[in-house]
């Protein structure tokens, strides 16, 4: 975000920052970030479901007759046991207050999905996003964050 490169220009000018590397720089400004955005969450943060998210969540409703069929998940592919964890995952965006905690949450749902997919799978290759998109969209669907479109708007603006 504009607002952590002004930050990352005034902390370089320290001399105690000196010896750091890019990679431990990255991580201070990652928890300055963190500790910036959880203290301003309650204010920049809708409280309740922005029009968008309620336009969302009535649409994401009106498609919970969705079977993996429609998406053309494979039938190997399909494990709800392991998708109950994936939904639990993306719900925790409603949970967590910075944008790096929600796009962890969106990450981690998909790295759930991709390894539920390469151990449960009898696949040889890969499973690329032909396989693990529909699968993605099916738990977005089944999961219907109330919030969404104001998580990642969050994400968007402030990450």
């Amino acid at each position: 975000a504009e607002y952590m490169g002004c930050i990352e220009r005034a902390i370089s000018k320290y001399d105690m920052f000196i010896g750091f590397s890019n990679e431990q720089r990255d991580l201070i400004y990652d928890e300055i970030e963190n500790f910036i955005m959880w203290q301003l969450w309650n204010k920049i943060f809708p409280d309740n479901p922005t029009e968008e998210d309620q336009k969302l969540s009535i649409r994401m409703q009106s498609l919970q007759w969705i079977q993996p069929s429609n998406l053309e998940i494979k039938a190997e592919d399909i494990n709800e046991e392991m998708w109950k964890i994936a939904i639990k995952e993306l719900n925790k965006m409603e949970l967590v207050k910075t944008p790096q905690e929600k796009l962890n949450c969106l990450i981690e749902t998909y790295r759930i999905i991709s390894e539920m997919l390469s151990i449960f799978s009898d696949r040889v290759e890969a499973a690329g996003a032909d396989d693990s998109l529909p699968i993605f969209i099916y738990i977005i669907l089944r999961a219907c964050p109330r919030r969404i479109h104001s998580n990642l708007n969050y994400i968007q603006n402030f990450r």
